[in-house]
């Protein structure tokens, strides 16, 4: 890359000491510089996580997950303040703190455990009404017809 950035072969709109000054940025970087591609494979693995969570309430149009967790999360202050913290996959530890702390540390343990074990959480059942339960609409009965059934 180095040789396309500074022959010009690349960003040639540049000149040579801005080509020069990018490459010296670009080699300053010490991580890894992700691609769209990446960006997107991230972004697949994410969503399957997200689905996880959406099975546990229902999400509506405008909410998020994290907003219908919390309309389902009691805030009021309990007489004990006590938490339970997983701190690895099978310890957990108990904690003291506020009722906004506790589901904030439950929404993030529900993200770490979608993105530990998504893989092995069932997809969403759909359930089946036997055929005796399924709704069969009537026959349409006139409004002034109404009168003779009730008399």
């Amino acid at each position: 890359m180095q040789g396309l950035l500074l022959t010009g072969q690349i960003c040639n709109l540049f000149s040579t000491e801005e080509r020069e000054a990018i490459w010296s940025e670009l080699r300053s970087i010490d991580y890894l510089i992700s691609s769209l591609f990446t960006f997107f494979e991230d972004l697949k693995y994410l969503r399957a996580c997200a689905d996880c969570l959406k099975r546990l309430v229902k999400v509506s149009r405008r909410d998020t997950v994290r907003t219908a967790l919390a309309r389902k999360f009691p805030y009021t202050e309990e007489a004990s303040d006590q938490y339970v913290l997983e701190v690895a996959e099978s310890t957990i530890v108990d904690r003291s703190g506020r009722a906004v702390d506790r589901f904030d540390l439950g929404y993030r343990h529900l993200w770490l455990f979608a993105m530990r074990d998504y893989r092995e959480i069932p997809p969403g059942v759909v359930v089946k009404v036997p055929h005796e339960l399924e709704y069969t609409p009537r026959a349409y009965i006139p409004w002034g017809a109404h009168s003779e059934i009730y008399a």
